[in-house]
């Protein structure tokens, strides 16, 4: 305690180390933050499909952040922990098997996959079988943007098979289908460090869309109305 130092470095002579400090590297881990989103068939209006409007919205439609109820959007921000690195930033998986697996169909068909940049595109392939172009039918698009493309879009545009809910036919009621996007979203931390969201994090769920009954003002019939009409099915 009287104030007499000494150099470390001299004392233990060169080449000599007397103890060392390792600083381990600070990477993304996963939270537990889970993103929702909702769009219903029914919002769907294009050359190719129209639905019927109807008050049957599934809970939670009106809590969804955009107006337009075939899109759902959001910010992804939270999905993962990066730590002490900066925030995360995001970017879209070239790897499409984690939704090949969930086996999706519109009209009976597969869903393709295309990943280009920040959007990925489920399609229904035409006859070229060429990958994505102007024939193919596209079914929904997920896009990414923002600061450090950390806000996503999801956007229905034409309409996604459902399970019947009795599994007998003529089913009149309708459900909803959860597309899980989690394994398309890859978070990458200030260093460099990437993590693919686990299965859960990310969903979008689509509501069905049923015809309706409506009368003809003039023979006062019932006539079926509405409900997605795919000109491909």
């Amino acid at each position: 305690f009287d104030g007499d130092t000494v150099n470390l470095g001299v004392l233990a002579g060169e080449g000599v180390s007397l103890f060392t400090v390792t600083v381990e590297n600070d990477v993304p881990v996963q939270s537990l933050t889970e993103i929702r989103g909702i769009v219903e068939e029914e919002a769907i209006d294009n050359d190719r499909s129209s639905g019927n409007q109807d008050d049957s919205d599934l809970e939670g439609m009106v809590e969804d952040n955009d107006a337009d109820n075939r899109k759902a959007s959001g910010s992804l921000d939270g999905v993962v922990n990066v730590g002490a690195d900066e925030e995360a930033s995001y970017s879209l998986s070239s790897d499409t098997s984690s939704l090949d697996d969930q086996g999706l169909t519109s009209g009976n068909q597969a869903l393709r996959y295309s990943v280009e940049g920040t959007t990925l595109t489920g399609y229904v392939e035409s006859e070229d079988a060429e990958g994505l172009d102007d024939e193919d039918r596209v079914v929904f698009t997920l896009e990414l943007e923002g600061t450090n493309n950390s806000k996503f879009t999801f956007t229905l545009d034409d309409q996604l098979d459902h399970a019947r809910l009795d599994n007998e036919a003529g089913d009149d009621s309708e459900n909803s289908l959860a597309i899980d996007l989690s394994g398309m979203i890859v978070a990458t931390d200030g260093d460099g460090n990437s993590l693919v969201a686990d299965e859960g994090s990310v969903l979008v769920t689509v509501q069905d869309d049923i015809p309706a009954l409506s009368i003809d003002t003039q023979t006062g019939e019932a006539v079926t109305t509405g409900g997605v009409v795919n000109e491909d099915a």
